[in-house]
């Protein structure tokens, strides 16, 4: 059970209670149509707007590290030569599938409302390259029934980006990131899915690209005036403090959800990591969102609601973490399935501790369909042993 605390008044956004409304109204219309100037559309559940990454996931030993060039747990930025000798250096040992923060939250949304019996519509709207990674991109994540949509001008020939996960025998990961080449647009297209969609889902990496602030504040202006739901990810603590300025511009027009781990918000608050808790955080934050999430790996969670603070102890399997990669990614799938199911704070929380759990469990950020039903079982298992639990009490 959660319990209540009183607001908090740093930077206090005075919008709680109309937000809240909007998200039970929102919640509650049909999910079959939703109507968009003359014409009516079959409306996406969740429809992610961002960058488009091929990953490329290799096990590599500590020393690796040091020779890759990249602090343990952390990203650098590497150009397209130095993508090609890097590949080459790890060629075959490395897992491939299509990418970024957006793409592995629809893709573990997409197995676990099949598993649960009945699929979410789910879209995809980036800058999904010319080449044939932007082709590979693109197969992969339709075969996992997620619809995408283009956000680079037509016509444009563009490289895909693409993010090398280097994975230590502890489980940690460290990303070299080769950015792709396109500029973020919103399409006529992408538009009317913004307005026909229930929830608009939007990755922090995003606001590292060139030009993409102004498209992401036109984004979120259209699913307001269409009552769509806004969703966003931090992405990582090094983007949100370069492009901190922009995420505030973003957070005063009204955010609805907002997914983040200790380190961004830290950084979001301007805070030293090593001075801010989980709980400390979802504190200050929980003013400017009716809905936040704070994780903090083996740790667990926060959720916070407008009115509610619920701790969410992590879930563990018998064997140590594989990878944690894709951890607070399919984190963010299970809470928002948990949202749009209308489960209580405590479910949603419990289905993205055991969403997150699974995925450290394997190599990849991909949830399989084996993954979710797997989750689904442990969820019984866990629910039963707390019921019993209950009645001896």
């Amino acid at each position: 059970m959660g319990v209540s605390f009183e607001h908090h008044a740093f930077h206090r956004i005075d919008r709680e209670a109309t937000l809240a409304t909007k998200l039970i109204d929102a919640l509650s219309m049909p999910t079959s149509r939703k109507a968009f100037g003359s014409t009516t559309l079959m409306p996406f559940d969740v429809l992610g707007l961002g960058e488009a990454m091929i990953d490329y996931s290799v096990c590599v030993p500590e020393e690796a590290l040091e020779e890759f060039g990249v602090v343990k747990g952390g990203r650098r930025i590497v150009g397209f030569e130095e993508r090609v000798k890097i590949l080459r250096r790890v060629a075959e040992n490395y897992v491939l599938s299509a990418g970024s923060s957006v793409g592995n939250t629809l893709v573990a949304m997409s197995q676990l409302s099949h598993a649960e019996g009945n699929r979410l519509r789910l879209g995809f709207a980036g800058c999904v390259g010319s080449d044939r990674e932007g082709k590979f991109y693109a197969m992969d994540l339709k075969s996992n029934h997620i619809d995408v949509m283009e956000c680079a001008p037509e016509g444009s020939e563009r490289m895909t980006g693409c993010v090398i996960v280097l994975i230590t025998p502890d489980a940690q990961r460290s990303f070299l990131v080769c950015p792709g080449e396109a500029v973020v647009k919103l399409t006529p297209r992408v538009k009317q899915g913004i307005a026909a969609a229930r929830v608009l889902l939007i990755e922090g990496y995003l606001f590292a690209m060139p030009q993409a602030l102004e498209v992401i504040k036109e984004a979120i202006l259209l699913a307001k005036q269409s009552e769509t739901l806004v969703a966003v990810t931090a992405g990582a603590a090094d983007v949100i403090k370069s492009c901190l300025a922009g995420f505030w511009d973003v957070i005063a027009m009204g955010i609805d959800m907002f997914l983040c781990n200790l380190p961004e918000a830290a950084a979001l608050l301007e805070e030293e990591c090593e001075d801010c808790c989980a709980y400390g955080a979802v504190k200050r934050l929980h003013t400017h969102f009716p809905i936040v999430a704070v994780t903090d790996g083996s740790k667990g969670s926060y959720i916070a609601t407008t009115q509610q603070l619920q701790p969410v102890a992590p879930y563990w399997r018998q064997h140590a973490p594989v990878d944690t990669c894709g951890a607070g990614d399919v984190y963010a799938a299970g809470l928002m399935l948990g949202y749009l199911r209308g489960y209580s704070v405590g479910e949603m929380g419990l289905l993205a501790s055991c969403s997150a759990s699974a995925i450290i469990s394997k190599q990849g950020a991909q949830l399989s369909a084996d993954d979710a039903i797997g989750i689904l079982v442990d969820i019984s298992k866990h629910k039963a042993a707390e019921s019993i639990k209950a009645f001896c009490n």
